[in-house]
Order: C-alpha cells, then structure tokens, then sequence
C-alpha cells in the first residue's frame, strides 16, 4: 500500500499555527506509523499556495515552492488553511474553480478554521455541515443559509487560557485520520 497523498493548500495569513501544526503532525504521524507492526503506509504531504510568499515577518518568509495549479492525479485528504477574515473567501475565483474541479477526486475534504468560508465560496459545502473558528459561525450560516453551521462554544476563560483554542480544535482533524490509520494507537501520543 502507498502512503496517502495530502495537499495542503496554505492561504496568505496572518497566523501559520495551521499550516505549521499540521505539517508537524503528520510528520510525527509518519513517525509512529513507522514503527514495526504499523498496517498504515503514512501520509505524503504537499504543501502548495495561490501565492510564493504565504507570510512574511522582519527576517523570515514562509514560501510555498508550488502552485496549487501543479497538483495532478489522485489525492487522499486536500486540507485548506484558513484566511484573515471571511471576506478574503472571495478574493482567488481561480482557487475556488481548481477546487470545485479537484473535490470531486478527493477522499477527505479539510477546511481548518477559516478555511471553511472558502470551501463554502467554492459550492463545496451544499448539503453538508460545517463548522469555523467560533467567532464566525454566526457569520457563516448567515452567508451561505444552505448550510448548516455547527457552532462551537468555548467559553471566555478557556479562550484566555488558550493561545490558538479554535485552531487547536481543528488540528484535531488530523487525530481522526490517525485513529482511524492506527487504531487509535497513536493519537495520545499526537494530541
């Protein structure tokens, strides 16, 4: 059995925490997988972008050395990272078309946080539930009412307590496809 092909598709941002977390925990991933006995191949990860510079600090850059308009054949598990604010959703009509095209060949479809308001901009959400980062679930079933927002609710001194709560949460993703590679015999050690 081959490993189970992952693109990431990492959106300009302002937080790298998803694109970050989650390369790392596929990596640690592959890791545990790799041990003897393991009946899973593992995950390759691409990391692809509609932009070279995903994010840029004073002395650091964050760039992605694809396109996401080079991915051919087959995937796995396609994860979108999240964006600014729901409004930047609308803002690469070329992303939303590759990914109305690509869906259709996917096995697992992933918005993280954010990311779901651009899977929802794309037409992929229709019929489904979905939930975002909960500051803007309100704003989700309000935009696309066809939808089904599952709010989130995390209360004001979790939030406090937590650096990234909502990202967090949905790095957790990534724990279910170990659980279910693994029998779940690798998810405490990840989360």
């Amino acid at each position: 059995m081959a490993p189970c092909r992952v693109v990431l598709v990492a959106l300009p941002c302002s937080e790298v925490v998803e694109i970050d977390g989650s390369l790392d925990i596929f990596y640690a991933a592959n890791l545990f997988l790799g041990y003897p006995g393991s009946c899973h191949d593992g995950y390759d990860v691409e990391v692809v972008s509609p932009a070279t510079t995903v994010r840029a600090w004073a002395g650091l850059r964050l760039v992605a050395d694809r396109s996401y308009r080079s991915i051919r054949g087959p995937v796995h598990t396609l994860i979108v990272t999240g964006i600014p604010t729901p409004d930047d959703a609308r803002r690469d009509p070329d992303l939303l078309r590759w990914l109305g095209r690509i869906a259709p060949r996917v096995r697992r479809l992933v918005g993280l946080c954010t990311g779901t308001f651009v899977l929802a901009e794309a037409g992929l959400l229709a019929g489904h539930r979905a939930t975002t980062h909960w500051m803007y679930c309100d704003d989700l079933a309000a935009r696309y009412p066809e939808r089904i927002a599952l709010q989130i609710v995390i209360p004001v001194e979790i939030c406090m307590k937590l650096l990234y709560p909502a990202t967090k949460q949905g790095l957790k993703i990534a724990g279910f496809f170990f659980r279910r590679a693994s029998a779940n015999s690798i998810t405490p050690m990840l989360m």
